[in-house]
């Protein structure tokens, strides 16, 4: 396989990757809660865990498109608040700001090991 097809390879697993991280945070900000509903541990926690992981597949493969990545997971995470009122769920700008810190920790871990690779100049 040619270094292009590769690429090409990586990029196309990193948007099915990521098309499935948003599958699964779509269905679980957006579930109705009950109050059979455990909560476990800091619910921004895990808004921040969630986005963290949803930036780095593309991140990691795209270090240079860090911003429309950054961007395009604070955009989603901003509808899912806007979205949630509709089924039922509360919508908080402290969710939105623990998407935004996930996704801004995760682009700056993906541009780092690119870095470390050498696959992206940090100066």
């Amino acid at each position: 396989m040619t270094q292009l097809k590769r690429g090409k390879a990586r990029i196309m697993t990193a948007y099915m990757v990521t098309a499935l991280i948003v599958v699964l945070i779509t269905v679980l900000a957006l579930v109705p809660s009950g109050p059979a509903t455990p909560v476990v541990g800091n619910d921004k926690v895990g808004h921040a865990l969630a986005f963290f992981v949803l930036v780095l597949p593309l991140a990691c493969v795209a270090p240079h498109r860090w911003l429309a990545i950054w961007l395009g997971a604070v955009t989603y995470g901003a509808l899912i608040e806007i979205i949630q009122p509709l089924t039922g769920r509360m919508a908080e700008m402290g969710d939105l700001l623990a998407d935004g810190a996930g996704a801004t920790v995760g682009i700056f871990v993906a541009i780092g090991w690119a870095a470390w690779r050498g696959k992206v100049r940090l100066a």
